[in-house]
């Protein structure tokens, strides 16, 4: 019986640890308001912050330069170029590219169109349970490109409609025949 309590106390603190453990691998909650997402953070990073911890440096490094690739051509890449990197990437995160790439493409978007300093972004990025070691590949890329990156990002921003090199001129006539004399030399 006693063997018995110990196993079932052992068997409950392991359970813990592993619960311990899972939920280093996914966002806290009521963390959205304090990061640089505010005022909450997108569900496509949610969702790919436990497959982060899947996927191994050199593949994630790929992804960030797909993504940084994206930015600088303007365009999300073609369907070749997303197949070749999922080659390269392979393993089992392969099947998982797509929303991994989408979560990466949303952090430095979101970064750059809010020009948020890197020691916030690395900060936040911890924050939330990215890996260390993916925070320091994405700091490490956006100080590279930053220009570049903020320089497509404000040319391709939304924004209102606007007038460019409009030319104004205005014709007065007067009508009215009492001024009209006035106006005599």
């Amino acid at each position: 019986m006693a063997a018995l309590r110990k196993f079932k106390s052992a068997a409950t603190k392991v359970k813990m640890a592993n619960l311990a453990v899972e939920s280093f691998k996914s966002v806290p909650h009521g963390i959205d308001g304090d990061t640089f997402f505010t005022p909450e953070i997108p569900e496509e990073i949610k969702s790919a912050v436990e497959l982060l911890h899947k996927v191994d440096d050199a593949a994630f490094e790929k992804l960030v330069h797909a993504v940084v690739d994206s930015f600088q051509t303007g365009d999300f890449p073609s369907d070749d170029t997303f197949d070749k990197v999922k080659g390269e990437v392979g393993g089992e995160e392969g099947a998982n590219y797509n929303v991994i790439f989408t979560a990466i493409h949303t952090i430095i978007r979101t970064a750059v169109r809010n020009r948020t300093k890197a020691s916030v972004v690395a900060a936040d990025l911890k924050a939330i349970n990215v890996p260390p070691s993916f925070v320091d590949i994405i700091i490490k890329v956006m100080k590279q490109d930053r220009f570049q990156l903020e320089t497509n990002s404000v040319a391709t921003r939304t924004r209102f409609p606007r007038l460019d090199n409009l030319q104004w001129r205005v014709d007065v006539a007067i009508s009215s025949s009492s001024l009209l004399r006035g106006f005599r030399p």
